[in-house]
């Protein structure tokens, strides 16, 4: 077990030093998307060589796919459906636009997060939010803000499961773990305090900070009542990620326990803030791959259960790029009829 986690950490650590060198030669053009995208399933296919091939196989084929099922629908629910509904509630009333198109939004960024580099998904998110009529600065902040909210409540939904509920794991990953926490900790304490004590947009700290705490001035304008809402969904959406990936982990292994799949969970949803690859796709099964077996959840089962959430992310992304064409040929539709 010390051998396999030496060598996975190892294949991090090169993960780790290839995202930095792409970052210094600006890793947002498409060829350094392209080599991310490769090393990204190279880590997956990494991994599947470490294990047994046909256990993978054979866990894969008597799994409960009714559950998988279900998955499938709370990752939709959450990452499309609720979180257009916590953006919707961040806006001004007069500023509001449809749930639909926020969901549609949603939706779509599923597609564009596996194809485009992460500078340009931000900026076609940007994109669509100004076709509603929104302008530059509501856009930021509807990123920002509520990127925030969810890294808050993932950190929260952490510290519960890694201190209510300790195990005897390698020393290597507690003092990981312990040292992520106090860095997290210590940034959100940092941002909380700028953020909601002044009401004048910041002007102290780097440039960057400076940008993304002043959009936040339009989150702490809104009612109590709507930022408590906008708090309540967060908690709501970071449950059906949890969830989903308990009910996939339950379809391949019963015994999985609740709490583990929460820890873990909620350690990927911070983890996945720096994007070491092309949408999570194998720091996800490297995490599960590691830890899970700490909690009494086999190697192979964990690996394979990675696998599933990555499946259901391509037919969430799937579903993003059909909506996508639909509003093309639409728009096409439309164009020919101006023209005619």
């Amino acid at each position: 077990m010390s051998a396999m986690l030496s060598r996975l950490t190892s294949s991090l650590v090169t993960l780790s030093l290839l995202t930095l060198s792409l970052l210094k030669k600006g890793w947002r053009s498409w060829p350094g998307h392209v080599v991310k995208l490769i090393f990204s399933f190279s880590l997956v296919a990494l991994l599947i060589y470490q294990t047994e091939l046909d256990a993978v196989a054979g866990a894969m084929a008597s799994a409960h796919w009714g559950l998988i099922v279900a998955a499938t629908l709370m990752v939709l629910l959450g990452v499309v459906v609720l979180q257009a509904y916590e953006v919707f509630l961040s806006l001004p009333v007069a500023m509001r636009p449809s749930l639909v198109q926020l969901a549609r939004i949603n939706l779509a960024m599923m597609f564009y997060a596996f194809f485009m580099p992460t500078g340009l998904t931000f900026a076609v998110r940007w994109a669509k939010y100004r076709a509603l009529g929104l302008e530059g600065l509501h856009s930021a902040a509807l990123v920002g803000v509520h990127k925030l909210l969810q890294l808050m409540v993932a950190l929260a939904f952490f510290v519960v499961g890694y201190f209510a509920f300790p195990v005897a794991t390698h020393p290597a990953v507690d003092t990981m773990m312990l040292g992520l926490l106090l860095l997290l900790a210590g940034l959100i304490a940092y941002f909380g305090w700028l953020s909601f004590h002044p009401r004048t947009p910041v002007t102290q700290g780097p440039a960057i900070v400076q940008k993304l705490l002043s959009v936040t001035l339009l989150f702490q304008r809104l009612p109590v009542g709507d930022k408590l809402r906008c708090l309540t969904l967060a908690v709501m959406q970071h449950l059906c990620i949890v969830t989903s990936a308990y009910w996939v982990l339950l379809a391949i292994e019963p015994d999985t326990p609740l709490f583990a799949v929460m820890m873990i969970r909620s350690l990927l949803v911070v983890l996945l803030v720096v994007p070491l690859t092309v949408a999570g796709v194998g720091v996800r099964e490297l995490v599960f791959f590691t830890l899970f077996p700490f909690y009494g959840v086999e190697a192979q089962t964990a690996l394979t259960a990675s696998l599933v959430l990555l499946g259901i992310q391509l037919f969430v992304a799937c579903l993003g790029a059909l909506s996508e064409l639909k509003q093309l040929v639409l728009s096409l539709k439309a164009s020919l009829k101006v023209t005619t």
